[in-house]
């Protein structure tokens, strides 16, 4: 009887057969490239601006800020962004949030 108990399935397959690895790392692959680019978007996002061309191998920011983030909604005046290295251009994030429905409609209507 305990012949049977310790007898394996011979119909069962393995868990490491080379169909599931392939399948795994394919699916780990899929990830990768698809998930990637967002979290280069967002490592961009909390670098400084002086940084972002100077250390561009890194995957990680050295000095994280949310510096970008206030820039975009407009919380930053001309020269603070042009001592740290902006454009100079003012960004109106909030007119714009307001304007995309009427362009929404627009677009859609016409």
């Amino acid at each position: 009887m305990m012949q049977n108990a310790i007898r394996s399935n011979p119909g069962r397959r393995s868990f490491l057969s080379v169909r599931n690895v392939v399948t795994w790392v394919t699916i780990a692959l899929i990830l990768f490239v698809s998930l990637f680019p967002f979290w280069w978007v967002v490592r961009t996002a909390l670098t400084d601006p002086q940084q972002v061309y100077t250390n561009t191998t890194a995957m990680f920011p050295e000095n994280p800020t949310l510096y970008n983030f206030s820039r975009a909604l407009g919380n930053v005046d001309l020269q603070e962004s042009l001592a740290r290295g902006g454009s100079g251009q003012t960004l109106n994030f909030w007119l714009y949030l307001r304007n995309w429905p009427l362009t929404l409609l627009k677009s859609t209507l016409a």
